[in-house]
């Protein structure tokens, strides 16, 4: 139960830093309507969130979350991708976060016991399993 709690505690903070998918520069599709579609075609349930008076200081339009599998038997499997209305502004958070996401980014490695993987592309920010992130593509 403890290994539970800190791995949706964990979980949660990655989607507070809005992490998003692969390191190599190969993120997941740059259309979250895309990304939505394709991570339901692989059986996770997928999240696309829009509210621009949270996110409208930092030029986030758009969060899609994805997961799938049981956290307690081992094969859970998560992505969180924020879309951002430009590259500049998506560099600017990764800027100004990268030391928070990073250190997430490490702990959530961890915590899942299997790859883990985070990074931009483009006007995109993204984390999450590797299995996760080529899901979204």
């Amino acid at each position: 139960m403890k290994k539970f709690t800190r791995i949706l505690a964990l979980t949660l903070v990655a989607v507070f830093f809005a992490l998003t998918l692969v390191a190599c520069g190969k993120g997941p599709s740059s259309s979250y309507k895309t990304a939505v579609e394709k991570l339901k075609k692989n059986n996770y349930d997928a999240v696309l969130s829009y509210d621009r008076d949270d996110y409208n200081d930092d030029g986030i339009e758009f969060s899609v979350s994805g997961r799938k599998g049981d956290t307690t038997k081992g094969n859970y499997e998560m992505v969180q991708i924020l879309y951002f209305k430009d590259k500049k502004s998506a560099d600017a958070y990764w800027n100004k976060n990268e030391d928070d996401i990073t250190g997430i980014s490490e702990a959530m490695k961890k915590a899942l016991g299997s790859e883990y993987t985070y990074g931009k592309d483009g006007k995109m920010i993204y984390a999450g399993t590797v299995n996760a992130v080529k899901a979204a593509k």
